[in-house]
């Protein structure tokens, strides 16, 4: 720490707020929202990261948190997107047609940071700040896509529990 130095900070703490004004999203077992496409989510080949913080009511369910595709709603998996299959921490990456599959202890109630991160070509999943998954995407995401929160591929896959926080960095490996 020098005197006249610049830092960053980013603080991040964990459960449930106490505050009157702590909110989240709660779309239950098969609801979700999503954007119209735009060039917002168009990342190109540079670096970007997706986060937000999610809780499980039942962490035993499939599931996803969120995914972005060409398209509106729930995407097919040929796009970016992060879940939970029941068991393990699901990603999709690179327009890879097969989740890459990390494990992290997940429990009902609690809640954790995702960081899905994209740096020179390889993209992580952080859940609270352990890389979990890791693979190449060199992918050019230059078509103008639609986010969904909540879930991925179809209805079928949406998130039980809840999110917050949620937060698009263009541009930028924040992590």
């Amino acid at each position: 720490s020098g005197s006249g130095d610049t830092y960053i900070a980013y603080i991040f703490a964990g459960g449930e707020s106490p505050a009157d004004t702590a909110r989240s999203v709660n779309l239950g077992t098969t609801g979700w929202m999503n954007t119209p496409a735009t060039s917002d989510f168009a990342f190109g080949t540079g670096d970007f990261t997706v986060e937000c913080w999610v809780q499980f009511d039942d962490p035993s369910t499939n599931g996803g948190i969120w995914n972005i595709a060409t398209g509106t709603g729930l995407a097919g998996p040929s796009s970016q997107a992060v879940g939970w299959n029941g068991s393990l921490w699901t990603m999709y990456a690179n327009g890879e047609t097969s989740a890459t599959l990390g494990a992290y202890p997940t429990y009902a109630g609690c809640w954790y940071h995702t960081a899905y991160v994209r740096h020179n070509n390889t993209v992580t999943l952080y859940v609270n700040g352990k890389a979990v998954i890791t693979a190449t995407d060199s992918t050019n995401w230059s078509t103008n896509t639609a986010l969904a929160i909540g879930g991925y591929y179809s209805s079928s896959y949406t998130h039980d529990g809840k999110i917050s926080n949620f937060r698009v960095v263009k541009g930028t490996a924040v992590y």
